[in-house]
């Protein structure tokens, strides 16, 4: 694969913000787009130029201790977020090859490419490709080299995304976006959000992950222009790729789970309820966690029930829905 370095303008204070994207090909994941369309719904902004690393190729090295793990990655994990997407507006901008070199684990910038980069005076770069990056790289642009990290370093560094989380029962995943440093796992923390998994989903949970992930592009953009970063309490263990054994117990774990679901699908009912409070302080139950006292439940119809209320003066518009017919109304209560 080719590696593709891109520069963007963000409005900021009636100026151009330039951003530089390093990305592993021209064709990108939807989530990485997601992204890049965040970043453009301003009209101010602006890709200025391509940077493509030169022969990029990344081999996966084949263990046999994690050989069911490689297998089920490669043929069962189908992603939305992960489909391939090559937007038209890659191919009016300038391109440029670079090459860096790899030193141990790391990637070094040739001085020639940093001062290419240098040249177009960005803000900012964002990285969606490359390997570990060290060196004059992350001094490139005013404000360093921003990157994802679909994990929560305070309990789960390295990966696989979401897997061990949900072997180990959690209902989230956390996700961070940093400003990158030469220390691994050090950098200056801009977003740290966590998003529900999906304990009978592999794939529906990383979905959930990644693309809820690619909106929090302008929060990070908001709190860099503010320098305001979030510290972390503790840094956890580091996991990588699960052996066969964890395997086959996260699979097993997928299986009863999905069992469940379709055991309450077919046996079940999901029952909503509506409730009206006469003294309501919104601040408070935000800001303050206060309890919501003495709500009045609205009783709803046998084998039917009320959701999603919307008040209207003194009465409330709600989704009524019936078992029997299998319809939804909009009632008036």
């Amino acid at each position: 694969m080719k590696e593709w370095l891109i520069i963007l303008n963000l409005g900021m204070n009636q100026e151009n913000f330039k951003i530089v994207l390093l990305l592993n090909s021209e064709q990108i994941y939807l989530w990485q787009f997601k992204i890049i369309e965040e970043i453009l719904k301003s009209p101010e902004n602006k890709i200025e130029a391509i940077f493509i690393q030169e022969a990029f190729i990344y081999k996966a090295k084949k263990q046999v201790n994690t050989l069911f793990w490689q297998f089920f990655e490669r043929y069962f994990v189908k992603l939305k977020s992960k489909e391939i997407i090559k937007p038209t507006l890659f191919n009016s901008v300038p391109k440029h090859l670079v090459k860096p070199e790899k030193k141990g684990i790391k990637q070094v910038w040739k001085k020639e490419d940093i001062e290419l980069i240098k040249s177009y005076k960005a803000d900012l770069i964002i990285r969606f490709g490359f390997g570990i990056l060290s060196g004059e790289i992350l001094n490139s642009s005013k404000f360093g080299i921003l990157s994802y990290h679909h994990g929560d370093p305070e309990n789960y560094r390295g990966g696989p995304p979401a897997f061990w989380e949900i072997l180990h029962g959690k209902k989230e995943a956390g996700i961070i976006i940093q400003i990158l440093s030469n220390k691994l796992d050090a950098g200056k923390i801009l977003v740290k959000e966590n998003f529900k998994l999906s304990a009978h989903s592999y794939s529906e949970s990383l979905d959930h992950l990644f693309l809820n992930s690619a909106l929090l592009i302008n929060k990070a953009l908001y709190q860099l222009k503010k320098q305001k970063f979030i510290p972390l309490n503790s840094i956890g263990k580091i996991y990588k790729s699960p052996n066969n054994i964890n395997f086959i117990i996260f699979l097993a774990g997928l299986l009863i789970n999905k069992i469940k679901i379709k055991y309450q699908n077919l046996f079940l009912q999901e029952i909503w309820a509506v409730a009206k409070i006469q003294e309501l302080k919104i601040n408070d139950i935000i800001h303050n966690n206060s309890e919501i006292l003495n709500p009045k439940w609205i009783e709803s119809l046998p084998n039917s029930y009320y959701a999603d209320p919307f008040p209207i003066k003194h009465n409330l518009l709600v989704e009524h829905y019936n078992y029997s017919k299998k319809l939804g109304k909009i009632a008036l209560l």
